[in-house]
């Protein structure tokens, strides 16, 4: 815990930080979406702002940094979908004769 979180710059540097296993081929797929989760709960749980000092508040953000993780363990990113681009609309197709207006 010698590290602050600031200088944390990748998923690897996370789960370092925290001593967690991973498996690197599931980092390699889903680490924005992991670390994009890892927000989500550090934010429920009132933590983004936390002490990463404090061994209490460190001991949760490790938690949930790895509930993060099994999240994609268990589940896909497109499944889990974390980032607000899976939930816009489609866009449909429109031929240049429709704009042109069919005969």
């Amino acid at each position: 815990m010698n590290r602050s979180m600031n200088d944390l710059h990748d998923a690897e540097d996370f789960f370092h930080f925290y001593r967690l296993t991973y498996d690197p081929k599931v980092l390699s797929i889903a680490r924005l979406h992991i670390l994009q989760r890892y927000k989500q709960y550090l934010e429920q749980n009132d933590l983004h702002e936390g002490d990463s000092t404090d061994p209490e508040i460190w001991g949760k953000k490790r938690s949930l940094l790895n509930q993060a993780y099994h999240d994609f363990i268990r589940s896909t990113p497109l499944q889990e979908k974390v980032f607000p681009v899976f939930y816009r609309r489609r866009s449909c197709f429109i031929s240049f004769c429709r704009i042109e207006g069919e005969p």
